[in-house]
């Protein structure tokens, strides 16, 4: 599964026109016969054995065994011996004789006809004579080859002889349902008969199969351009370069599809993903927002919001479009995965396990199923297990970026700091917008003393998600140990704007006070600090320090009271030392 922090790309919506496709585009050159033979072949040989009528001059199964193995080479199939084709030969009471026999004719037969294929491809292009016999050759001996379906329909298609194509295609897509090429080269022959709509529902086809397929979304196109929907055909033109990499060119293309027709959803929504994918965000939930406006109920739309919201740590609003694309959708699995790690990116580890059981539910995935063993054992504290199961998911899934970040912050827990820098590094080198990773480095690199590097750590991951409140904190206590109390101070005062009962907030950010011999308002923050933590042995004790330093009568009784509430928590004398400074 390919799961790329778990995020996809929904695209889905329903050269010149005289350019002779060139032969090595639409061909395969797979050269092995398709795993279809071996089990039709099977079945062939295992009804032959099992029913008597087949050979009615063979009253036993021994008799039918040894019959079988003479007629074995006159027999109109390929024999292709694999490990379930065996078992199935000897459940139906195959003697080693014939399994033995099987298994030679199917190496002579898938040899042979693996020559005849390359023979055909070694042809030049022009030679459809010479490819149209060796693929003939190697369908004989092969019949139901598919790759030598599509390719010697192929080769009847160059030259001009589109109904034999088309059987070819047919013939292939047949034998192998989830043939994206043949069911492509299905509408090319269309196309070349001017059948545009056939043409269009071959291709749809094949891009429902191989989405990203720059080539079948031009195809597209043109058949949509040649029947007059211009607007439709912009809009595939611009899936086409959109899966080639040319966002500009994409965005340029939808467009002019929404200026054709500016009710087109399908094209803002296409429009919001080439702009995410470009980096520019706000612009893209506008897209969405304008296909969901268009278009009721338009669970991608609400997807791709979301996904976009997630990024940018809005994730009340994340959450919601996710509730409404599993509300219309309630089968889709990236819906519930991709909430899931909202929920992981706000520490609701509950519903983030819920969410991915149900994915699990949906589709089995050995992947997901160690996902949400590690979120469980994160949640449990089980960080030694933890590792273990995102140690499994990796070994699945090694592009995973968000779950190098996962098991770094495992390894961060147990205090293996070496370990967990590593995790991080991998998972900003797969995905550098992930601001969690470098938020956890940030970390390390605090505790490590080098406070520089944490702030810039710090940094990048407030530019990602500017709603990380802890990042601001942890800034703000990394500025307060170099000395820089007045950018301390702003990053304490973002922490309280976000939060504003962030206890821990009040009190760093009166400590700093403090240090800057702000008196009064280093009493005002830890008097509000003490209001959510009214157990802060040290927030009594700067305070006590506060009041004693503004030389006011009434603040001096203030302070004794402080002292003795430090020392009843601290059940003992509060010193200095006891605290930062």
């Amino acid at each position: 599964m390919n799961t790329q922090s778990f995020k996809r790309c929904v695209l889905i919506s329903v050269i010149v026109f005289n350019l002779l496709l060139t032969l090595g585009i639409r061909q395969t050159n797979a050269q092995k016969v398709s795993a279809q033979v071996k089990q039709l072949s099977c079945e062939i040989i295992k009804n032959s054995l099992q029913k008597e009528s087949n050979f009615p001059e063979t009253k036993t199964l021994a008799l039918r065994n040894k019959y079988i193995v003479k007629r074995l080479p006159q027999l109109g199939v390929s024999f292709l011996l694999d490990a379930k084709c065996e078992k199935d030969l000897r459940d139906a009471g195959a003697t080693e004789e014939l399994i033995k026999a099987v298994g030679q004719l199917s190496k002579q037969r898938e040899s042979k006809a693996d020559e005849f294929f390359k023979i055909a491809l070694a042809c030049k292009e022009t030679n459809y004579g010479c490819r149209i016999k060796n693929y003939t050759e190697a369908i004989k001996l092969a019949p139901n080859f598919s790759d030598a379906y599509n390719n010697r329909g192929t080769a009847y298609d160059n030259k001009g002889e589109y109904d034999s194509a088309i059987r070819d295609y047919v013939k292939a897509v047949n034998l192998n349902p989830n043939f994206a090429l043949a069911y492509k080269n299905l509408g090319v022959a269309y196309y070349h008969k001017n059948d545009y709509e056939k043409a269009i529902e071959y291709y749809a086809k094949a891009a429902e199969l191989q989405s990203d397929d720059a080539q079948t979304h031009d195809y597209i196109g043109y058949a949509f351009d040649a029947t007059g929907k211009k607007a439709v055909a912009r809009n595939q033109f611009g899936l086409a370069r959109f899966y080639e990499g040319k966002y500009d060119e994409a965005i340029e293309n939808y467009l002019q599809a929404i200026k054709i027709y500016p009710e087109y959803a399908a094209a803002y929504n296409n429009l919001g993903l080439a702009l995410h994918y470009k980096g520019d965000r706000d612009e893209a939930i506008l897209a969405f927002s304008k296909a969901i406006e268009l278009k009721r109920g338009y669970a991608f739309a609400y997807f791709n919001r979301g996904l976009v919201y997630s990024e940018k740590g809005a994730y009340d609003n994340a959450i919601a479009d996710f509730n409404e694309a599993i509300k219309l959708n309630p089968g889709d699995v990236d819906s519930y995965i991709n909430r899931g790690i909202t929920y992981c990116k706000v520490n609701n580890f509950e519903f983030a396990i819920k969410d991915i059981d149900k994915a699990i539910e949906l589709n089995p995935d050995p992947f997901l199923s160690y996902f949400v063993q590690g979120l469980g054992s994160l949640k449990n504290e089980r960080y030694e297990q933890a590792i273990k199961d995102f140690t499994e998911t990796l070994n699945l899934e090694k592009t995973a970026g968000f779950i190098y970040y996962l098991r770094g912050f495992a390894y961060f827990k147990q205090s293996k700091k070496d370990s967990a820098i590593v995790d991080f590094n991998k998972s900003i080198a797969l995905d550098s917008n992930l601001a969690f990773a470098y938020f956890g480095r940030g970390l390390i690199e605090a505790e490590n003393g080098n406070y520089a590097q944490s702030i810039r750590d710090y940094n990048v991951t407030i530019s990602l998600d500017p709603n990380l409140f802890f990042a601001y904190f942890h800034r703000g206590k990394a500025q307060t140990n170099l000395g820089d109390y007045d950018r301390a101070i702003e990053s304490f005062n973002k922490v309280i704007e976000l939060n504003p009962q962030d206890a821990e907030a009040y009190l760093n950010r009166g400590f700093v006070f403090y240090k800057k011999q702000v008196y009064e308002q280093t009493i005002k923050d830890l008097t509000e600090g003490l209001k959510y933590s009214p157990e802060d042995a040290g927030a009594y004790y700067f305070r006590a320090l506060a009041y004693e330093k503004t030389r006011n009568k009434k603040n001096k009784k203030l302070a004794q009271s402080d002292y003795r509430m430090c020392q009843y928590l601290m059940k003992k004398p509060c010193i200095p030392a006891d605290f930062r400074q």
